[in-house]
């Protein structure tokens, strides 16, 4: 008689004193990655949560293809730990933890103890690679906590066939779609689940399932009409549809499917080159689960979860480093069970002692390997030079003095606008926009015609609203145009801004070589035509 997978009661103690452990180390390295600059995602959503926190709704004052429930977490974050890079990665901290926990709980209900220890021990890692810009608080970091406490939650709900047990975790994972959109595929994962479980009782009374869905689906809409009903009280529920659903889904068709298999070619490779071992664990674990491995009731279950994470990742087909983020519990996941069936191998042929020793050290190389090959990001760069070399003469780093500077020539109630996608620089300026437009993708990755009534519309703002201070991001990734991108903006800078605004600050992008930065006199001097600028733009003084 073969051992059961989910191994003997008994080591549930020394599994949990693990969690203890991989938690530390967790914290430990992410410690160190605290104050890593804010790059444009991160900038993008604490802008919008500082508007929350004094007062607006979402969408009111700035606009953002993420759902609003993004910039609810990150209002807490900020509430809670400040709105400096520290701050914001405390949060990205605290939801790693949990992520951690979560897993922990959910492979130790499939599988048992040890796999549940393996299991947060990959995902104490693998969220830190640098494949997945482990080092910034994107939304996917913030999804997976509300996407797995609500799975967790309905595993405990079919156990004790608990209805109030099911509404919970609905509103956990439909928590997790009002944080980015890919979060509807976990809450299809668990209807899927409910399905399924129901589906393996007998006899199938349909009636009882079509009632449990009915709960599942309501509940789960509850967080998505909350959000809904706070933006339609402030007037602009048009504008939450129109870039939470209308333009988003324009925008997630940009993509041709062969350039997107180039991408997702390229990324994961990147993401086996972080961590071979754990990734091919997972690919033994997905052969032992397709082969039907003894944890037959939870085979279905643990394949729904998997695949279902997978398709949130392929969403849009944009297959961005850290969309893989989303995948990362499953990947966990599948690696414990590919350390589980080799750990049940060496017990039934060497006993329980060996099993164990061989399971210990199939998770040490596997996390140790990725952590040397990792070692300079992980343990020697310093946090500029973590950020400088994932994004190369992209002016993070420059933000910060661009951004006092503009503190320090300014009053608080002036308003300042950045032509470009760097809205990190409304953060280190302190200063808000005179645009609902924060960054500038939306505007040129549009079709032609709705991107040019939106950039008719910033047009609009900048004419109306005479910002103090405009900072010009003349930089290719500042702004993605594309062929087909309309112009309107472009040709109208030509004109108003040389006869409204004097040149004070210029920054010349360099890399590796340190930037180049100017002020007053010397940078109207300076002849530069860099591909990559910020140009500092003071308002004239026209009374009169």
């Amino acid at each position: 008689m073969t051992e059961p997978l989910a191994g003997r009661p008994s080591g549930a103690r020394w599994a949990a004193l693990g969690l203890v452990l991989v938690l530390v180390a967790t914290a430990a390295i992410r410690g160190r990655l605290l104050d890593v600059p804010l790059e444009r995602d991160e900038a993008e959503y604490a802008v919008t949560a500082s508007l929350l926190l004094d007062g607006f709704s979402p969408y009111e004052a700035s606009y953002d293809l993420k759902m609003p429930g993004l910039h609810v977490v990150y209002a807490g974050v900020i509430a809670a730990f400040g709105s400096e890079a520290r701050g914001i990665h405390l949060g990205l901290l605290l939801a790693h933890l949990l992520s951690v926990v979560l897993i922990f709980l959910l492979v130790g209900r499939w599988i048992g103890p040890a796999a549940a220890l393996s299991a947060a021990a990959f995902q104490g890692l693998l969220p830190l690679g640098r494949g997945v810009l482990g080092f910034t608080a994107n939304a996917e970091h913030f999804l997976v906590v509300p996407a797995l406490a609500g799975l967790v939650l309905l595993l405990r709900a079919e156990e004790k066939a608990s209805v109030r047990l099911l509404g919970g975790a609905a509103l956990l994972l439909g928590t997790s779609f009002v944080i980015k959109q890919p979060g509807i595929l976990f809450v299809m994962a668990g209807a899927a689940w409910i399905v399924g479980a129901w589906a393996r009782r007998a006899p199938r009374d349909f009636g009882r399932l079509a009632r449990l869905l009915i709960v599942y689906g309501g509940c789960a809409a509850v967080p998505l009409v909350l959000l809904a009903a706070w933006i339609a009280a402030a007037g602009v529920l048009d504008h939450f549809l129109f870039w939470s659903f209308e333009y988003a889904i324009r925008y997630a068709g940009t993509i041709p499917l062969g350039t997107a298999a180039e991408i997702l070619e390229v990324q994961a490779m990147r993401l086996f080159r972080d961590a071979p071992a754990v990734w091919i664990l997972a690919a033994l674990g997905v052969a032992a689960l397709a082969g039907g491995l003894e944890a037959r009731r939870h085979r279905g279950f643990i394949a729904v979860f998997a695949g279902f994470s997978v398709l949130s990742v392929a969403a849009g087909g944009f297959f961005r480093e850290h969309y893989f983020v989303l995948m990362l519990p499953a990947v966990s996941l599948m690696a414990a069970l590919g350390v589980e069936v080799l750990r049940r191998g060496a017990t039934k042929r060497f006993g329980s002692a060996a099993g164990a020793a061989m399971a210990g050290l199939l998770v040490a190389v596997a996390v140790g390997s990725s952590a040397y090959s990792q070692r300079g990001y992980l343990f020697e760069m310093t946090p500029d030079e973590i950020v400088r070399a994932a994004y190369l003469a992209n002016p993070f780093l420059e933000s910060r003095e661009v951004g006092s500077w503009i503190r320090e020539h300014s009053e608080p109630d002036d308003r300042i606008l950045v032509l470009g996608s760097e809205p990190q620089i409304y953060l280190y300026a302190n200063r808000r926009s005179v645009s609902k437009h924060v960054v500038m993708y939306p505007l040129m990755l549009a079709p032609p015609e709705l991107g040019e009534r939106l950039q008719r519309e910033l047009i609009d703002e900048i004419e109306t609203g005479r910002p103090r201070y405009v900072v010009f991001a003349k930089l290719a990734p500042s702004w993605l145009a594309q062929p087909s991108s309309a112009r309107r903006l472009f040709q109208w800078t030509e004109e108003y801004l040389p006869r409204h605004y004097d040149l004070v600050g210029l920054v010349e992008l360099h890399y590796p070589q340190p930037s180049l930065i100017v002020w007053g006199e010397r940078a109207r001097r300076l002849d530069s035509e860099s591909d990559g600028r910020l140009l500092i733009l003071e308002r004239r003084d026209e009374a009169g």
